[in-house]
């Protein structure tokens, strides 16, 4: 297995308080990567708001290693029925701290099994190994054939 590593920085505003509410923003980026893409945050892009013309990016979940492989880094495929993209930034409000604290948490936890399938997908093992067009190996479709009859 090869090293792969990722470096997740944590910026995070103080706690704001608006009349009865309080917000905290959280942004983490994710640098030095090593042997994996950077780019794990997933995002939903939504449609166009025909009042506004924009679009909104939706943070989803943290790549499994299939997303990491399916999905573009910063902008979804135009002609993509699921308009998903990756991005190496995240930035997300909360509440409170004790919430923003939560997160992180489950981030890193996150990012933590990313690695841990990533470096398993690494390691290949030997499972079949068939000889196709030799006169003496049995013919598949002969014997599916045979079976099916014999029923």
């Amino acid at each position: 297995m090869s090293d792969k590593s990722l470096k997740l920085q944590r910026y995070q505003s103080q706690e704001v308080q608006y009349k009865q509410n309080a917000a905290v923003r959280l942004r983490i980026v994710v640098t030095d990567a090593t042997n994996i893409d950077a780019n794990i945050f997933v995002f939903l892009r939504s449609p166009l708001n025909p009042h506004t013309g924009e679009t909104s990016d939706m943070f989803q979940t943290i790549a499994s290693p299939y997303d990491m492989e399916v999905y573009p880094v910063d902008e979804p495929d135009e002609n993509s029925t699921y308009p998903f993209f990756r991005s190496n930034m995240l930035e997300l409000d909360f509440p409170s701290i004790t919430l923003a604290n939560d997160a992180w948490t489950r981030i890193v936890a996150m990012t933590q099994a990313l690695i841990t399938a990533s470096k398993k997908l690494d390691v290949l093992s030997l499972v079949e190994e068939v000889t196709v067009g030799d006169a003496s190996a049995p013919n598949p479709s002969q014997s599916l054939s045979d079976s099916f009859s014999n029923s």
